[in-house]
């Protein structure tokens, strides 16, 4: 992960540049010395935020492009998705009322760098959608899906969805069982597979869904 200083030295670079100035000249516009622009720059001193706002208004930008996110301040978590845009090429697309976040389609993200890295957070996002879904429908729901979110990704080395699509399917069939006596047969036969589909994926299952199994399984192997 790129250091949040550097950060804010490449973004001074990258805006001094488009403005046309030396690091001279955008130090006399700030009253500042020429070094203390380079020392930003590099990362090497981390200006304050009045030095930001001085420099922001010399480079006619928002301060907030400068600074630090402030994820408790919305102007601040603006400028934060802009920057997802650069890196990600997220946008947002208002559909029905609604603020939906999209992709840019692959024809116009030709300019992001690193295109692996886009694919994993689809995968994430993927992964939240359908977690937040199944997790926070009721009160013991909400605290897995707190636990979910505070230990995700379990691992760098995880392949993306693969733990959290067990889990998800974990969690299905459990949902499912809840309502079994409203569940017609074609309902519990699904169920069965489910679980079934489980057991092959992991070691082992809760000992709740290997009752269910269990009771499925005679009952089905009485009928024959």
């Amino acid at each position: 992960m790129e250091n949040t200083d550097n950060r804010i030295g490449k973004k001074i670079r990258q805006f001094r540049i488009l403005e046309g100035y030396t690091q001279k000249e955008l130090a006399d516009k700030c009253g500042l010395s020429e070094s203390a622009i380079r020392n930003y720059e590099l990362g090497i001193r981390v200006p304050d935020n009045e030095t930001i706002n001085l420099i922001a208004e010399a480079l006619i930008i928002n301060p907030y492009e400068l600074s630090n996110y402030d994820m408790e301040n919305a102007d601040s978590v603006i400028h934060a998705l802009f920057e997802l845009e650069s890196l990600y090429g997220i946008y947002p697309e208002e559909i029905d009322g609604d603020i939906v976040i999209r992709f840019s389609s692959s024809e116009e993200t030709e300019y992001l760098k690193d295109t692996e890295s886009v694919e994993r957070l689809k995968s994430h996002l993927f992964n939240w959608a359908k977690m937040r879904a199944v997790l926070s429908k009721d009160s013991s729901g909400a605290t897995d899906y707190f636990v979910w979110r505070t230990t995700y990704p379990k691992s760098e080395n995880d392949k993306p969805g693969h733990r959290d699509d067990v889990r998800l399917n974990n969690q299905l069939v459990k949902s499912a069982y809840k309502n079994k006596k409203d569940n017609s047969q074609n309902d519990q036969d699904e169920l069965y597979l489910k679980i079934h589909s489980l057991k092959n994926t992991m070691k082992s299952i809760p000992p709740e869904l290997e009752r269910i199994y269990k009771e499925y399984k005679n009952h089905s192997d009485k009928k024959s």
